[in-house]
């Protein structure tokens, strides 16, 4: 058998549709309404082209972040993070991670290494090293909850920049870094 309706509304609703069936085939769900296991609910992602140096060996924010309210404190959040960096004095290593409100993206603790999302050890000042890592966060909130892409330096002596190489010339290049976060239905 065959049902023809334009609409579907819920029986506690107030009249609006939840959902509508239009002639054309085409069926239109309120944002964020669609939740099924796996289903990506929203996208929140952010550029930054300027770029950020540090030499301080304790995390420090790039000025690169994004903000998201999860619809159901079931809810994933999968993070990506993509950026170019740079040193000042070749040999040494970047460390970068991305900071939640509740969580960080780091591995765990093992003798002197350093806690870090992803790392890079640049050869060459004069070279932007391309940067990229995920990481899959289960906040258990419903509240807005900020993410942050920050960075710090192995040493002192040594300024870790972000977009940008340590040294720049004619050859060299400036570029884009990325952050997004998107809400996975559980």
């Amino acid at each position: 058998s065959t049902i023809k309706t334009t609409n579907i509304t819920h029986g506690s609703n107030s009249g609006t549709a939840n959902m509508v069936l239009a002639s054309d085939g085409k069926v239109t769900i309120p944002e964020k309404k669609l939740v099924c296991p796996g289903t990506i609910i929203q996208v929140q992602s952010a550029n930054k082209t300027d770029t950020a140096t540090t030499a301080s060996t304790s995390w420090t924010d790039t000025g690169l972040q994004v903000i998201i309210t999860p619809t159901a404190a079931s809810s994933k959040v999968f993070l990506m993070a993509t950026f170019g960096s740079g040193l000042n004095t070749a040999g040494y290593t970047t460390h970068w991670k991305i900071d939640g409100t509740t969580t960080t993206s780091v591995g765990d603790a093992g003798g002197s290494a350093v806690q870090s999302g992803t790392a890079t050890k640049n050869d060459h000042t004069y070279g932007v090293e391309s940067n990229a890592f995920n990481f899959m966060d289960s906040p258990n909130s419903t509240s807005a909850i900020t993410y942050k892409l920050q960075f710090k330096s192995t040493t002192a002596l040594c300024n870790v920049y972000l977009n940008r190489p340590g040294n720049q010339d004619g050859n060299t290049s400036n570029t884009v870094a990325n952050l997004t976060a998107m809400e996975i239905a559980q």
